[in-house]
């Protein structure tokens, strides 16, 4: 089965049709990895794409979808990102908030756990070797894989003794005595100096990966960040990949 795996869409529409259009006549199935909303102007549309893509079985919960939920959680956030969540939470339907309390913290797939931040805990940021092998011990014990993980906005794929290459648009077999931790980057807010939007397609019958990049109307977001009364900064840094 081909998987197209996305993550941290955050409300941007633009980057979100793009990556559909891109993907839907090659891929069987969608797998989202949570952070549907904040930050961008659009989370209703956001929302139902991606309960038309995924349903409640294929997406994971992120940090911003809980908050949304519970805006006590903003106490975590820096004020932009809570300004957000409340400018959100009056912007979608109850049918839509449904639908985010339907989703689960982790997806529990053949040989693989697809989770927002990590096995441990739903808002840790995987980023050092050091809680990669944590992860990789833990995954060893629950006698998994791979773990496809979101959260950082930076696509990698860790192993058990140092981060590998990414390399884009090129298929990488999985060595099948190994375990991962790989990450498809953000749909929605890339924060590794690009504004391109980033995802995964894994073929599960092969164990292979393609990492993608794409272009999208990054002008027409960063317009309508500023035109619906969200702070001009969460448009300007989507420019720049930070």
């Amino acid at each position: 089965m081909v998987i197209a795996i996305f993550s941290d869409v955050h409300s941007n529409l633009e980057a979100l049709e793009t990556f559909f259009n891109e993907t839907y006549s090659r891929v069987n199935k969608y797998i989202c990895l949570g952070d549907i909303v904040g930050y961008g102007p659009d989370p209703s549309a956001c929302i139902n794409i991606v309960k038309s893509l995924c349903g409640s079985d294929w997406a994971i919960r992120g940090n911003h979808d809980r908050a949304v939920l519970n805006p006590r959680e903003t106490t975590n956030f820096n004020f932009i990102a809570a300004e957000a969540i409340f400018w959100t939470i009056d912007r979608i339907s109850e049918m839509e908030i449904e639908y985010l309390k339907s989703l689960s913290d982790i997806i529990d797939y053949k040989n693989y756990v697809f989770v927002h931040g990590s096995v441990y805990d739903p808002d840790e940021y995987v980023l050092t070797q050091s809680s990669a092998n944590r992860n990789l011990k833990k995954l060893e014990q629950l006698n998994k894989r791979i773990m496809f993980f979101g959260h950082t906005h930076i696509p990698i794929i860790w192993s058990s003794e140092y981060s590998e290459k990414v390399i884009y648009n090129t298929k990488i077999y999985l060595d099948k005595n190994k375990l991962y931790l790989i990450n498809p980057g953000s749909i929605g807010q890339p924060r590794d100096s690009s504004y391109l939007g980033s995802y995964l397609i894994f073929d599960d019958e092969e164990e292979s990966i393609i990492f993608k990049r794409f272009q999208y109307d990054v002008d027409r977001t960063y317009k309508k960040i500023v035109s619906r009364g969200l702070p001009e900064y969460l448009g300007r840094r989507l420019k720049f990949g930070v």
